[in-house]
This record gives C-alpha cells, structure tokens and sequence, in this order.
C-alpha cells in the first residue's frame, strides 16, 4: 500500500514537472529587459531629487557624502555588463556596509547619472555616512568598484564631502538637465561656466535614482505620522 502511494506521488510528480516544462516551452524564454532611453533630466525627477534631499535633512540623515565613479577607467571584468548593473552591484555593496557598520542607520542616497564627450558615462552617488565611518566607507567605494572591473585607474573613483552648501553640489549634477531644470535649480553663473552645458546625449536606463528609504513613499508616510515633520530651511 505504501509503495502503491509513493508510486502514485511519483506520478502526480512527474506529470506536474512534464506540464510545467511544456507550458514554458510554449511561452519560450523570457525576453530581455529593454531599458528606456532617457535624454536631459525632467522637472519632475529634479524636483523629487531636491525634496529628497531636503527629507534626508529632516530625517538627520543628511547626504554629507559624494561620490563619483567613472567606469571608462575601470573596465568591467564581465564582458557586457551593463553601467545600470554595475551602478546598482555598487550601491548593494555600500549598503551592505552601511548596515554592517552602523546598524539602524538607514542607507539614503540619491543617483545621478552623466554622459559627457570628456568624461563618458559617469556616475555621481550622494550618500550619508556616519562622520566616524567616512574615511572606512572611502576605501569601501574603492574596493567595490575594484572587485568588479578588470583594472582601475586612480582617476576611477573620488569620494568627498558635500560640503555645507549642499544645494551647490545638487545644481552641479543638474547641469544635465532641462532647460527648465538648469533655471530653476542653478544661478546664471553655473549655467555660463565651461563643461556645465546641458548637451549629455541620451542614456540607457534612468537618469535619476533614490532610495526607498527617502522616496516619496517614505516622505508620505512620515507626513502622515503623529508627530508631523519638523520644517527645514532650502538652503540649510
């Protein structure tokens, strides 16, 4: 009896197996991803970046941190591997670090990528750091970009503070954006200095990242919270 119903589970086993295998092979394999084009920075992804920014304030996890990464100068190790992967293995593995390093400090960031004729495809990451971990999370960025790429230049990478006037930082990697965006975010001496042009091309994949943890759903639901959110000066 009990080898007629192992027998039986068998059965029921392989002919699920068999009917899975037929209806993938009826849909075929899953087609690839097509990333979006996308060309200057919009309004709207510019205005969700600085809101961002501003809740990070907020939330005492200001972005002190600024890294730029320029993956012309660190080959990848895996031929094909797309800049949007290679962004996104970086950003996993800074926080991965972050938690390890100070547990219950959320991992805020904010992505801008840039394409430009001197300096090819780029990427800038705005990040916070506890002040005790910047000099560790430095060499972090480093490692992580090594570990991915065949070789590194020592103008792969650069990591430094942000600095007290951080609205000057987020109008510096607004220059790729709209005209719309270059006026309302940048003075009239940005927008005139040498290389700050808003000609970038276009790029596969989203200009503009943020992270979960100060995006908008994460901004709606501290505005709903009892306690309200406390206001914050544009400029501080």
């Amino acid at each position: 009896m009990v080898e007629q119903q192992a027998q039986t589970f068998a059965s029921i086993l392989t002919g699920a197996v068999v009917s899975l295998a037929d209806r993938m092979q009826v849909r075929g394999r899953p087609k690839k991803r097509v990333r979006v084009r996308h060309g200057p920075i919009e309004m709207a992804q510019a205005a969700n970046a600085r809101e961002a920014w501003l809740f990070a304030i907020r939330n005492e996890t200001p972005l002190n941190t600024f890294v730029t990464v320029h993956w012309d100068h660190a080959p990848a190790k895996l031929e094909g591997l797309h800049l949007v992967k290679r962004n996104g293995k970086l950003r996993d593995g800074l926080k991965a670090w972050v938690y390890r390093n100070a547990p219950g400090v959320p991992f805020a960031w904010i992505e801008v990528r840039e394409k430009t004729r001197a300096l090819g495809e780029h990427v800038h990451l705005f990040v916070h750091v506890p002040d005790h971990l910047r000099e560790g999370f430095t060499q972090a960025v480093d490692r992580l970009v090594a570990l991915q790429s065949a070789s590194v230049s020592s103008t792969a990478t650069k990591t430094v503070p942000v600095g007290p006037k951080w609205w000057d930082r987020f109008a510096y990697v607004m220059k790729g954006g709209t005209d719309e965006v270059r006026d309302r975010f940048m003075s009239a001496e940005q927008r005139a200095r040498p290389g700050w042009g808003p000609s970038q091309g276009t790029i596969e994949g989203a200009r503009v990242r943020i992270a979960h943890s100060i995006g908008p759903m994460a901004r709606k639901a501290a505005e709903s919270a009892p306690e309200g959110l406390s206001a914050v000066s544009a400029v501080a």
